[in-house]
C-alpha cells in the first residue's frame, strides 16, 4: 500500500487514500504518542478516484460522514460517487454505512469498445507484482493475438482501471483487436516501501524481469501470439527498459524486439497489425 492522499478527521485521526495493488483503498489511521499509528480499511475499490484536483484525492464532508470522489473503471465512464461513512461522537469515520454508488448517470449510455479487464498477479524474485490485462474487442480464445505491453512512467506510479482521458492511453489499442498488457513492475506504487524502493539501482533490470514474468504468466493462459509483441513504456524509464537485452524468464528465448515506444518515440521492426 502506497498512501497517496490524505486529510484530517481528528486530533489523533487522519482519513488516507493508498495506491494498493492495482487498486486504490481508503482507511482511517489513528494517532498514537508513543507507538505506530494504527490503520482501519474503509473500502477498497478496483477504479482510479480523484476529486477534480490530483489522483486519489477525496471530497469530505464537514462531518466526516460523506465521501465524494470522481470514478471509473475499465469497463464504466466517470462518475460522481459517494460514499456514507458511521462516525463516532467525535466524527471519526468507524467503517462505511452505504458503499459506493454513483449519484450521476451522465455516461451512462457509453459502453466500451474494448474486452474486459483482467488484474493478473504473479510472484518474481520474492516480490508479488500485479498487472492489469485488457482484452482485444470481440475475443474469440480459439484466435492468437498480438499484445501491447504498456508500463507506465514514474517510475513510482501504478496503473488503475480507469476510463480513457487525454491521449490514447491503452485502451484504444484493445478496441483494434489488441491483448493490452499494464504490469505494474517493482518501483511502483501499490505494493508497500521495499517494493517501491527495489528499482533503486537497479532499474532498467530489475522492473524489467518483473515484466517479463508477467508476460510468460499472461500467455501461459491466453492466446498471445509471442511473434507479435509490442512494448510501450513512459519516458521516464523508458530507455533502460527499451536497451536491455530482452532475455525471457525462465527460459532461453529472448524477447522479440519487434516494437519499442518510449514517450511520444516509436521504432518497429516488423508489423504487429492485429488482423
Amino acid at each position: 500500500m502506497t498512501p497517496s492522499w490524505l486529510t484530517w478527521t481528528g486530533n489523533d485521526s487522519l482519513l488516507v487514500s493508498s495506491f494498493a495493488g492495482g487498486s486504490t483503498r481508503v482507511s482511517r489511521f489513528t494517532l498514537h504518542r508513543q507507538s505506530p499509528a494504527t490503520q482501519r480499511t474503509l473500502f477498497t475499490v478496483a477504479s482510479n478516484l480523484w476529486d477534480g484536483t490530483f489522483a486519489s484525492a477525496i471530497s469530505v464532508s464537514a462531518a466526516h460522514d460523506v465521501l465524494a470522489f470522481v470514478a471509473s473503471t475499465f469497463d464504466s465512464p466517470p462518475e460522481i460517487d459517494t460514499v456514507m461513512l458511521k462516525t463516532d461522537a467525535a466524527a471519526r469515520p468507524l467503517g462505511v454505512l452505504e458503499p459506493a454508488r454513483a449519484i450521476t448517470h451522465v455516461n451512462a449510455d457509453v459502453r466500451p469498445m474494448w474486452g474486459k479487464a483482467v488484474s493478473v498477479h504473479w510472484r518474481n524474485d520474492g516480490f508479488n507484482v500485479q498487472g492489469w490485462l485488457l482484452l482485444p474487442a470481440h475475443y474469440d480464445p480459439r484466435r492468437r493475438y498480438p499484445m501491447i505491453v504498456y508500463v507506465h512512467g514514474g517510475p513510482s506510479w501504478a496503473t488503475r482501471p480507469g476510463w480513457p482521458y487525454d491521449g490514447y492511453g491503452a485502451a484504444p489499442f484493445a478496441a483494434m483487436g489488441y491483448f493490452v498488457f499494464m504490469p505494474n513492475p517493482r518501483g511502483s506504487f501499490g505494493e508497500g516501501e521495499r517494493f517501491a524502493k527495489a528499482i533503486r539501482r537497479n532499474m532498467g533490470y530489475g522492473d524489467l524481469r518483473d515484466i517479463l514474468a508477467g508476460i510468460d504468466r499472461v500467455e501461459a493462459e491466453y492466446p498471445i501470439d509471442n511473434d507479435r509483441l509490442g512494448l510501450r513504456v513512459g519516458a521516464t524509464a523508458g530507455s533502460c527498459r527499451c536497451s536491455r537485452p530482452r532475455r525471457r524468464s525462465g527460459s532461453r528465448r529472448r524477447w522479440p524486439r519487434r516494437a519499442c515506444r518510449i514517450g511520444r518515440a516509436i521504432t518497429a521492426k516488423t508489423p504487429l497489425t492485429s488482423g
